[in-house]
């Protein structure tokens, strides 16, 4: 930088240019002992992205008259508007960040902008050696078409996605629990209803349908001198995407776990059990370069009756997700990755009323479904890296309705078991907190602030779930199931495999 030092009096005319230049190390002065009169052109060329709030480029012992024509600040990025303050004889280049309002940006690149445009314009990325501020001062190098991939990989989006990611798979645990409890409706009964719940009924002394029982059990019960005691182990497992929404990446997820359980009789027409499960899950949003794996351990409650023909069964489940984060980083001045850890916890009551009918040798099971989310996630703060980010704790509430069909035919297979192919259809219905959000902000840069947003839940999705169960001998049953998740934005696919041992 160089301080030019002037006495005397000091003109420029509207032909006139003068420049002074804005470094690494600081800028050029121009000092007067005298008078100025000013016009023309004030040249500030850029050659650093280290910029500060205000630059004090003109001063003038006595009087400053008249103002310079027009500025030019080549080097200086677009995003960044331009003032001259001619107070106190001292003329002063203010800048003032507004990459937010940049055109081309989502709304997540937007509030991380935002957040830096607030470090900036208060002086906070100013302070010399702060590595956080040299991280993100080094975006001002960056042309407004560089700007988006930027911002991107700091808005930090995955910890919104994780949520409507850990939502949804909440289904796992739901329709697992709600599938055993049908059979245990269904295996008790005769005829073609038998289908309905995988073909367990030993028919031996079984009434037929519902037709009365002078016995003086349910109608379609089997006393069949068991203790009433079943276990049974699902395993599933599970890929899929949720569309991005314009602002938040398309997110690529997948899943394995296993739930098993253990059951009893409470009475000639009633269930209840206890599950305990784990899951393993990965998500990956390529367009952000960033991925979460949750490791998550299950405990569940169910119970299921009949009522004059209409079947009741519903649970509660609470599931411990350990979750583990990383994103890439790519700014002119730090290229890495963040890593982050937080808890979260997902509780779900859900229930479920079919009425079983027969045509001919097929059975059918008009159902209604009702579920509640509840999901609660842990604050956090990344590694330490210079754009490490920390985040609140967060709540979210989903509610599910479900309408469907079922249908089921029982074969007898030669040599003994019976094999039982089923279908249902169903339609879906979320509400409320569909669209997930998140509060961060820079772990090492106080009042940085901004909320980003996730891929979100889809409103209206079909279900369809095609398997066949197969009964091995009077106490065993095994099968295996396809269930297809499909929306606008939403597509799933699961594969579970169930054996049931009744004792």
């Amino acid at each position: 930088p160089i301080t030019h030092l002037l006495s005397g009096i000091y003109s420029q005319t509207e032909a006139g240019t003068l420049s002074l230049r804005v470094g690494e190390t600081g800028h050029d002065r121009f000092g007067l002992t005298g008078t100025a009169r000013l016009a023309g052109t004030l040249e500030v060329p850029f050659q650093t992205s280290t910029l500060a709030t205000s630059y004090d480029l003109f001063t003038a012992s006595d009087e400053i008259t008249g103002t310079f024509n027009t500025l030019t600040t080549p080097g200086l990025p677009g995003y960044v508007t331009t003032a001259l303050d001619y107070a106190d004889n001292v003329v002063t280049l203010d800048l003032t960040s507004q990459m937010a309002l940049q055109t081309g940006l989502t709304a997540n690149q937007s509030a991380v902008g935002g957040a830096v445009d607030a470090a900036f314009n208060s002086g906070a990325l100013a302070t010399a050696g702060n590595a956080t501020a040299d991280a993100l001062n080094s975006i001002y190098s960056l042309s407004g078409s560089q700007l988006a991939p930027a911002l991107g990989s700091l808005s930090g989006e995955i910890y919104a996605s994780q949520r409507s990611v850990l939502l949804n798979d909440g289904r796992f645990t739901r329709q697992t629990v709600l599938d055993r409890l049908r059979q245990l409706n269904y295996g008790n009964t005769a005829g073609p209803l038998t289908s309905l719940g995988g073909g367990q009924a030993d028919t031996s002394g079984l009434v037929t349908g519902y037709d009365a029982d002078t016995s003086g059990n349910a109608p379609g019960f089997n006393d069949n001198g068991s203790s009433g005691f079943s276990v049974w182990g699902t395993g599933y497992g599970g890929w899929g995407s949720i569309d991005g929404d314009g602002n938040a990446s398309s997110v690529d997820t997948s899943l394995g776990g296993i739930l098993t359980g253990i059951d009893a009789r409470l009475d000639p027409n009633s269930y209840a059990g206890v599950a305990l499960g784990y899951s393993h899950s990965n998500s990956t949003i390529d367009g952000v370069n960033s991925s979460a794996d949750a490791d998550s351990g299950i405990i569940a409650a169910y119970a299921g009756t009949n009522l004059e023909g209409v079947n009741v069964r519903g649970g509660v489940s609470y599931t411990f997700s350990d979750v583990n984060t990383s994103r890439g980083i790519e700014l002119p001045a730090l290229v890495t990755s963040a890593d982050g850890q937080f808890n979260a916890g997902l509780t779900q009551i859900f229930g479920e009323i079919g009425y079983g009918m027969e045509f001919q040798e097929v059975a059918v099971e008009p159902f209604a479904g009702l579920a509640w989310a509840h999901l609660n996630t842990d604050g956090f703060t990344e590694s330490s890296t210079a754009a490490g980010l920390t985040g609140d704790s967060q709540v979210s509430d989903v509610g599910y309705g479900t309408l469907g069909i079922r249908i089921a035919k029982d074969f007898a297979m030669q040599g003994g078991g019976i094999l039982t192919p089923r279908a249902a259809l169903a339609w879906q219905y979320a509400f409320g907190d569909l669209n997930p959000g998140t509060t961060l902000s820079f772990a090492a840069l106080g009042g940085s602030a901004f909320t980003a947003s996730g891929v979100p839940l889809s409103e209206n999705t079909a279900l369809i779930d095609i398997g066949l169960d197969l009964q091995i001998g009077t106490s065993m049953t095994a099968g295996i199931s396809y269930v297809g998740q499909f929306a606008s934005e939403t597509r799933q696919n699961d594969v579970r495999g169930t054996l049931s041992w009744r004792f």
